[in-house]
């Protein structure tokens, strides 16, 4: 499991042909972007994301299943995903919380 983490700033981790086993995603008065799109999954995964007045963008791929748990003070989760798959062989479990922030979940990158 790898981490991401910004504060006061921003990071960018694209996964190209990696494996992904997790991750823990923090962003406090900043941004991570974390796009799985082309990630190797061979298991169920797990993210745990937490934004405090920040925020944090998660592609997936259209090809997994996400299951979602969240938990916010003045922020949100929103899943923008157009593909929502249940037909997918992995599983993504996305537990995030935080505060003046939002976590967005989505299948296509942002133009």
């Amino acid at each position: 499991m790898d981490s991401q983490f910004a504060a006061f700033s921003g990071t960018d981790r694209v996964y190209k042909d990696e494996v992904f086993n997790g991750s823990n995603v923090a962003a406090i008065f900043g941004g991570v972007k974390l796009d799985l799109r082309h990630a190797k999954f061979e298991k169920d995964t797990v993210i745990k994301a937490f934004t405090l007045f920040g925020g944090i963008d998660i592609i997936v791929p259209d090809d997994v299943k996400v299951k979602l748990k969240s938990g916010f003070i003045f922020g949100g989760l929103s899943d923008d995903r157009k593909n929502v798959s249940e037909k997918g062989k992995y599983t993504i479990y996305i537990d995030a919380a935080g505060g003046f922030g939002g976590i967005t979940i989505t299948d296509k990158p942002e133009k």
